[in-house]
């Protein structure tokens, strides 16, 4: 039986590419596979670009959120597992390098409590603990924020359980610690308010590059900093190398599209907009008009509309909770046509035929579509390949070491 202590051994549960084999051996073969399977639905000889791992680092320490099961071995002491085929293999020693290095600090620090916990009768810390989840901020360094939440299969003695959060939540430096439990949620926090992730991103405007760092050489005035906070209860995005290049590709498209001759103010509708990570830098970026945003979650409606002010973006950005696809069908024809540019990012299932059909009958000439579902992308450019016409395409790895893929599609209608 695999132990996780031997990195000659292990594969982690649901990735393809062990440590030992080469992150960029793997993502640039899948993503060679990938462009061959999209090829036939592209306008003849049209180029895939596509962005593999630069080096090998890049294949670890991206994954900003993740869950583990909390297993005893025989003497008692805690280890981190993943499931596989409905048993629980150990971390070991390697813990997890496809995590942050924030996250693999506090999986590190974290197991050493728990471990001294376990051995005093009266403390709650690990009674009934059954699984954890961690949560970093994409700016990876050791003092970016982290909310780590422990799972319980029993309830909570709430007071004595914070005591001891309390201490774990400060020895860790987190920005907030969760206790869970069925039908109760406890925390404690590193200041009043603490309850979500806060992050920056930077974009050259001489360039339109992104970057985690404010290290650019540019004059200030052309480097646009973007604040945001982000719920870890709530989806955002989990790998920030990919969101970096998407949101680089995004900005060239944008440009690209208010370059074209007789062009008329870009007015954008977003639909499946999330906390905002595509809406803020789009807003900042000055190239278009109006944004309006469109997300079903109230947590990440609440994050962009709060994103939107730390921002200063109230007289550009408009954001509005609902349904994509019921939106489509009850507002696309008084609304979607006040827009020349559609942006989606759906769900690895894709879009809703609704929104298919609104990109089709509204007045879009330009269509932005980011998929992280491969299967999904091909069904719906098939859908809209009568009305649309890919004009640039570029692919990206998703989650090195596994088969995900994100695809950025450039579609304009067609004459």
């Amino acid at each position: 039986m695999m132990t996780g202590d031997s990195i000659d051994e292990f594969v982690f549960p649901g990735y393809e590419a062990g440590p030992q084999d080469s992150g960029v051996d793997h993502s640039r073969c899948k993503l060679e596979v990938a462009a061959r399977n999209l090829s036939s639905y592209l306008p003849y000889k049209l180029p895939i670009e596509f962005v593999p791992c630069r080096d090998e680092a890049e294949s670890f320490a991206y994954r900003c959120n993740c869950t583990f099961q909390l297993v005893k071995d025989e003497e008692h002491k805690f280890h981190f597992a993943m499931r596989t085929k409905g048993r629980p293999i150990r971390l070991g020693k390697l813990f997890f390098p496809i995590a942050t290095r924030r996250v693999q600090a506090a999986m590190k620090g974290l197991l050493e409590i728990l471990t001294a916990s376990a051995k005093d009768a009266e403390s709650v810390l690990v009674k009934g603990l059954t699984s954890v989840t961690f949560a970093s901020a994409w700016q990876d360094v050791p003092t970016s924020d982290c909310i780590v939440t422990l799972l319980y299969g029993e309830p909570l003695n709430e007071e004595t359980w914070k005591q001891e959060a309390a201490y774990v939540c400060q020895r860790l430096e987190l920005r907030q610690l969760n206790g869970r439990s069925k039908n109760c949620l406890v925390s404690v926090m590193d200041d009043p308010g603490a309850c979500t992730l806060r992050d920056s991103i930077f974009i050259d405007k001489s360039t339109w590059t992104v970057s985690l760092s404010n290290s650019s050489t540019a004059d200030s005035s052309i480097v646009e900093a973007i604040r945001y906070e982000k719920p870890e209860n709530a989806f955002y995005h989990p790998n920030a190398n990919a969101m970096k290049e998407a949101l680089q590709w995004m900005l060239q498209r944008v440009e690209s599209i208010q370059a074209e001759p007789g062009g008329t103010p870009c007015r954008l509708l977003e639909m499946y907009c999330g906390c905002g990570a595509h809406t803020m830098a789009l807003g900042k970026s000055g190239m278009l008009q109006e944004i309006l945003a469109i997300e079903l979650d109230q947590r990440l409606i609440q994050a962009c509309i709060h994103n939107v002010k730390l921002n200063q973006l109230e007289d550009r950005v408009r954001v509005v909770q609902g349904d994509a696809g019921t939106w489509a069908k009850r507002f696309y024809k008084k609304s979607s046509q006040d827009y020349n540019i559609l942006l989606v990012d759906p769900p690895r299932a894709g879009l809703d035929e609704t929104v298919c059909e609104m990109a089709k009958n509204g007045s879009f000439y330009h269509f932005i579509y980011i998929s992280c579902g491969h299967k999904a992308l091909l069904r719906d450019l098939e859908r809209l390949s009568d009305t649309f016409e890919v004009i640039h395409c570029r692919q990206l790895d998703l989650f090195p070491r596994t088969d995900s893929i994100e695809t950025l599609v450039h579609l304009r209608r067609k004459p």
